[in-house]
């Protein structure tokens, strides 16, 4: 709770992504988190998929992380503008929310109903040694 009242709380929030080509496709958690709280992020990476999202999201400002100038501009740039961040960034909706949960679920809804399977009211096989709920769930071991 303390953490999320931080955020709401910050002008700017901060993502680190280390330039560790272990780590190239992967995105950080917190990008997510941040995008949905439409307030401008200050993304510290290389350029890369997380990058591009900060950018599409209209929240993103990039900076690379050993690029002391760079992330000093931004800095300065936020602070100057700190009175009018919200009118400088502009969260893009639409696009944040295909990260949502909801879109997420819905997404893998429509994929499912698609997949082939057997017909309507049909009860599904139990494996051996599976517990059903009684709500359609089965707990297998």
């Amino acid at each position: 709770a303390q953490a999320v009242q931080e955020m709401d709380s910050a002008d700017v929030l901060v993502v680190i992504k280390f330039a560790d080509p272990a780590y190239q496709f992967q995105i950080p958690g917190k990008t997510f988190q941040y995008l949905g709280r439409g307030k401008p992020i200050l993304g510290l990476m290389d350029d890369c998929e997380a990058a591009d999202i900060l950018r599409r999201s209209g929240l993103g400002t990039i900076a690379r992380p050993g690029e002391v100038d760079d992330i000093a501009r931004c800095l300065v740039h936020y602070w100057q503008h700190r009175g009018c961040l919200a009118d400088l960034y502009r969260p893009d909706w639409n696009y944040i929310r295909q990260f949502s949960r909801d879109q997420l679920a819905q997404e893998l809804d429509a994929l499912f109903a698609h997949i082939p399977g057997r017909p309507p009211g049909e009860a599904a096989p139990q494996p051996e040694g599976a517990i059903s709920r009684g709500d359609g769930m089965r707990l297998t071991p």
